[in-house]
């Protein structure tokens, strides 16, 4: 890591780090000593969530023959991926939503062979890895301590599109070989959590009439 003469923490692992304008202002310690520049409340920042890096080690093995889930991607899956939200906020490249919402159709197919080449080839632009992290002052914390805040990442929205592409042609695999368990529910077409809601609802009331009991266990995990 190294120190930025910009109000932006950077790394060797392709993050920035930016403070909101909102927040450039606060006061920040660090071991007793006062940071008001942005610059110094940057790179403190940067510091702290840079001591412990995800690794990006994936021991999959993709040698084995093609398969129909290797296929090219269709101008249908890049349309049903597109950001939804048109402010959506930008990665490094600047891209937003609104600026893949309004491109042309053949503009949109020129991005769909980008994706199919990165696809096909398994090498992911160094861009896409590149995220601006962003910290959020959590609330009721004390805005001059350094642990209050939570990062949140900002990467390309051209990386996040392929992503969903990706993600969708999974989850119909998934779907159509029966992989997830019935009683799967979140992030699901027709399994949300408020179906599972219902069902617990359902069954609860059920019970209820034919005067019987039930022991429901809530765990949540982290």
């Amino acid at each position: 890591m190294r120190v930025c003469r910009k109000p932006a923490f950077e790394s060797s692992d392709h993050f920035a780090l930016e403070i909101p304008q909102q927040n450039a202002h606060r006061l920040i310690i660090l071991k007793g000593s006062n940071l008001t520049s942005p610059l110094g409340q940057a790179n403190a920042f940067g510091s702290m969530f840079g001591s412990s890096p995800i690794s990006e080690g994936i021991p999959f093995d993709f040698s084995g023959p093609a398969t129909p889930m290797d296929s090219k991607f269709s101008i249908r899956g890049l349309l049903q991926s597109l950001p939804k939200k048109l402010n959506s906020s930008p990665g490094s490249d600047g891209i937003t939503g609104r600026m893949l919402r309004c491109l042309t159709l053949v503009n949109l197919k020129k991005i769909l062979s980008l994706v199919n080449k990165i696809w096909l080839s398994g090498n992911i632009p160094p861009i896409w890895k590149h995220s601006v992290i962003i910290p959020i002052l959590k609330p009721g914390k004390n805005a001059s301590e350094l642990k209050s805040y939570r990062p949140i990442s900002l990467t390309s929205l051209l990386c996040k599109t392929a992503e969903r592409m990706i993600c969708r042609r999974l989850t119909d695999f998934f779907l159509k070989e029966n992989i997830f368990h019935p009683h799967h529910f979140g992030f699901l077409p027709f399994r949300s959590c408020e179906s599972l809601q219902m069902m617990f609802l359902n069954t609860l009331l059920k019970a209820r009439s034919n005067k019987e009991y039930i022991i429901a266990a809530s765990l949540d995990i982290s």
